[in-house]
């Protein structure tokens, strides 16, 4: 015999129309049989619920990476729209670098508005540390017009050979009730000629701003990160 096309007018009474997005289960499909789950939320993914499928966000904990910037030369590397983040109880950064000049150290801006501007003063900031080329050494900062991380006295400074750099992790804290936003965290580097591998632990803050929007790292003296990277990550209020 020969096929012979059929043409369909209808789909019956009693069967479901299947819309798009419907996910199909065991249970044999009738009028009442619900088969399909709103996908809500973009990024949201299905969850058993012990008895149907729902849609619900994907399970991460509270850590979430905001941003990774991977350096390549640059002056300063900066992180903006922290005010934004209204859910984020702290940030924290993770950076390893390689400067291009000898004999300078980290810097740290805090910045604020949608520009953001960058208070250039103000800055109260401690770094203790040990270092295997000077001993135990401790420096601090007042009124000054930017936070130094790992500058533990004024000629234990990073250098350009190779493996030279610094590496760690800091923990910004918003402003709370008293209005003042901290930063805080430890590092660890091989710095310039004979200071060899060092690392300590760093403080600082800015009384004088509020609702801080942005951060921006850079380097003491006209030069650039030439290798590694800053990532941003902030833990959640729940």
């Amino acid at each position: 015999g020969t096929n012979t096309d059929l043409t369909l007018t209808g789909k019956g009474s009693g069967v479901v129309n299947l819309e798009a997005g419907s996910k199909l289960g065991g249970t044999a499909l009738t009028s009442t049989f619900n088969a399909y789950v709103a996908p809500s939320t973009s990024g949201n993914v299905l969850t058993s619920n012990g008895s149907a499928w729902t849609s619900a966000a994907a399970p991460g904990g509270n850590v979430e990476l905001i941003a990774h910037t991977v350096c390549s030369s640059d002056t300063t590397v900066s992180f903006t729209g922290l005010d934004t983040h209204t859910d984020a109880a702290m940030f924290q950064i993770d950076f390893i670098f390689h400067p291009s000049v000898n004999n300078t150290y980290f810097d740290i801006l805090f910045g604020t508005g949608s520009g953001p501007t960058y208070a250039t003063s103000g800055y109260t900031w401690n770094n203790w540390g040990v270092s295997s080329g000077s001993g135990s050494r401790q420096l601090q900062g007042t009124s000054a017009a930017s936070m130094h991380v790992a500058e533990l006295q004024s000629t234990n400074k990073l250098g350009t050979d190779t493996g030279e750099g610094l590496q760690g992790s800091l923990f910004f804290i918003p402003a709370v009730g008293d209005n003042r936003s901290r930063i805080f965290g430890a590092y660890a580097g091989v710095g310039e000629d004979n200071y060899g591998c060092w690392g300590g632990n760093f403080a600082g803050g800015d009384t004088s701003v509020s609702t801080i929007t942005a951060i921006q790292f850079g380097l003491t003296t006209a030069g650039t990160f030439v290798s590694g990277f800053f990532s941003l990550k902030k833990y959640k209020n729940a």
